[in-house]
């Protein structure tokens, strides 16, 4: 189990964390029975020689000696200010170590020093009760997580806020969707006064065609983030209202999901319902609009200490509507923000495969990452250009599978045959999901890796 150190030599700077000798030792199999009866029971019946009553057919017995280190002999010290990262396969030991820091357990051998207050998140949601309502659970969680009374009530309307469940924070719990539930638990964490910084990677997902796109992201994306350990997600979803704009729906059934920021193009204005929220943080449509258009074409979050600035830009080749430059308006915004954002994400809507590999070496170095969607097929050309912007021309889509590019095969076969017109629709059957994840160096802040995901 590997300690990772980030940032300069720390020998003069205060010692925060101190671990000496740690073990901790865990016995195999079960311990008891449940109850004194239960035990009791077990205790007479192998004092006679007569079978356990209570032992499961097929267990295999423990003895009291059969057991196993989850940790054994660490030692290491974190000085105030350092930044550290554990990894290790699975079993090494890393949630055992933060549960002993935690004081949910106590160690075996060895001693844990700490100068300050530790604020532990081990799992988002940890003591939410079902029967409570939100604001209930946002006083039940802080007080676990370690908040005073008078911390929370200074924070709560910025808690609720950040939730983006101010609709329904006097509504129990156990009514949420699992986005919702998990919004709402990291709202409350993300208030507390820590000074640990865990930055590890951000995903962008393809375009979601229709409502079958919008159910293989219910599907797929809580497994995609825990694999590859996501903290910020960018859909583009201007297909997911059946293959044309976004309705309201839509935009809550995906930022429910734990999405931070949703992208749009040509089919923006699809629906009108859009006119609804189009001012919300959480989506932005084309930056190269006219100016005067409703919406941003920009905006910037914050993520565990990070400013994410994530753009929006539709391209002109073979795409009839009237707009801007994207490459001059690309370059406007990264002037006017790049001191007040750590990275820049840009999602380029385009057709032409020329113009968006010309944008990537137009802006390589004033950009972290720029990713093509649009024409819904995963290219696999992603790299790191040399100035250090990651690229790839298109990240896919997030749709039907067997298709044309998420439509109904017969339906787009008939209108290159006939050349007449014929309406399209949302082909049916099983669907994938293609994204990229863009692992980021959090001392440059700069894409260390670009990975292609393909998920059936």
């Amino acid at each position: 189990m590997p300690v990772l150190r980030k940032g300069k030599e720390m020998e003069e700077k205060e010692v925060v964390i101190r671990i000496r000798h740690l073990s901790k030792e865990y016995r195999l199999g079960v311990i008891g029975r449940g109850t004194l009866q239960r035990d009791l029971q077990s205790w007479w019946a192998r004092k006679r020689g007569k079978p356990d009553p209570n032992q499961r057919i097929g267990r295999r017995e423990y003895t009291a000696k059969e057991c196993f280190y989850a940790l054994e002999d660490v030692s290491f010290d974190v000085h105030r200010g350092e930044r550290i990262g554990v990894i290790g396969a699975n079993g090494a030991g890393k949630s055992t170590l933060f549960k002993l820091l935690a004081r949910v357990t106590a160690p075996t051998e060895g001693a844990i020093g700490v100068k300050g207050r530790i604020s532990s998140m081990l799992e988002v949601g940890t003591g939410f009760h079902g029967e409570l309502t939100g604001r209930e659970n946002i006083y039940l969680n802080g007080a676990i997580l370690g908040m005073k009374r008078q911390e929370i009530d200074a924070c709560i309307d910025q808690i609720i806020a950040f939730s983006e469940c101010e609709e329904f924070i006097d509504t129990p719990v156990k009514r949420y969707s699992s986005g919702m539930y998990v919004k709402l638990a990291f709202a409350v964490a993300a208030h507390l006064n820590s000074e640990l910084l865990l930055m590890d990677e951000v995903l962008a997902v393809g375009d979601i065609v229709g409502t079958a796109g919008i159910n293989k992201l219910k599907q797929s994306l809580k497994q995609i983030t825990e694999k590859e350990k996501i903290d910020f997600v960018i859909v583009n979803a201007e297909n997911s209202a059946e293959g044309m704009g976004i309705t309201e729906k839509n935009f809550k059934d995906i930022t429910s999901l734990g999405v931070d920021c949703i992208t749009m193009g040509n089919h923006t204005w699809g629906k009108k319902d859009i006119f609804k929220f189009i001012d919300s943080p959480k989506i932005i449509r084309p930056a190269n609009y006219p100016e005067g258009v409703v919406g941003k074409g920009y905006n910037i979050y914050t993520c565990k200490g990070k400013k994410i600035a994530v753009m929006n830009l539709m391209g002109r080749v073979d795409i009839n509507i009237l707009t801007e430059n994207p490459f001059l308006e690309a370059k406007k915004i990264i002037e006017k923000i790049q001191n007040e954002a750590d990275m820049i994400f840009i999602d380029f809507h385009a057709e032409a495969t020329a113009e968006k590999i010309a944008l990537g070496y137009y802006l390589d170095g004033k950009a972290t990452a720029i990713f093509g969607t649009h024409t819904h097929v995963q290219t696999a050309d992603e790299k790191i250009l040399p100035n250090g912007t990651a690229y790839i021309t298109d990240i896919g889509m997030t749709g039907p599978k067997y298709s044309v590019i998420g439509m109904n095969i017969q339906s787009s076969i008939k209108r290159f045959e006939t050349a007449l017109p014929e309406r399209y629709k949302i082909a049916e059957g099983d669907c994938i999901l293609n994204a990229v994840a863009f692992d980021i160096d959090e001392k440059t802040s700069k894409v260390k890796e670009i990975k292609r995901i393909y998920m059936q």
